[in-house]
């Protein structure tokens, strides 16, 4: 991977249908450029799970380790100096996803949920360990849920406690539109 240190390459691509996991999409397009360990995602477009998915942003991987770099950081990993890890600034905008599928494409069970999400979101941060996000991730945005229904999923145990109201163990028909802001590992709102 030392060859990636003085790559400067740029293009487009495009594919036609593709999918990961359980979540399939098309039409994707990207028109990026990579210099010296840094990608440039001038825009990424696809439909995806039923809506349709667009971003954009930098991650600049100086730092991660077999690139022929300093530091000690693997990705998915923490590490103990935050100027050794790899940095991040993306925008996120998600329309009309449909919240099965992307359960289904996390190892979750398609049949606990259905709905549509929607997202609107700026994150920047360094790393990309659990405990690295917590720290260094800042992110502000939207969310949006259409006829939403989630049973006994993880994700409601969290939403709960971050909302202090004990315990959700299933939302059904549920609409809710939201703003949102992390920021010292502590997701706020003012909405609520």
């Amino acid at each position: 991977l030392t060859c990636l240190t003085s790559l400067d390459v740029e293009g487009k691509i495009n594919i036609e249908k593709w999918a990961f996991r359980e979540i399939s999409g098309s039409d994707l397009y990207s028109d990026f450029r990579w210099v010296r360990n840094v990608l440039m995602l001038r825009s990424l477009k696809s439909n995806a799970a039923n809506g349709v998915l667009e971003s954009s942003g930098t991650v600049d991987l100086t730092g991660l380790p077999g690139a022929g770099l300093h530091g000690t950081d693997l990705p998915g990993t923490d590490s103990p100096d935050n100027n050794e890890l790899p940095g991040y600034s993306i925008s996120v905008k998600a329309n009309q996803l449909d919240i099965a599928e992307i359960i289904a494409g996390f190892k979750g069970n398609r049949k606990t949920a259905r709905g549509k999400l929607s997202l609107d979101a700026d994150l920047k941060g360094r790393g990309f360990g659990i405990n690295d996000l917590k720290k260094n991730l800042e992110a502000q945005g939207a969310i949006e849920l259409k006829e939403a229904k989630l049973k006994e999923l993880k994700i409601l145990d969290g939403l709960a406690t971050f909302l202090s109201l004990g315990t959700i163990r299933n939302l059904d028909g549920c609409y809710m539109l939201a703003t949102f802001n992390i920021a010292d590992g502590i997701i706020s709102t003012d909405d609520f």
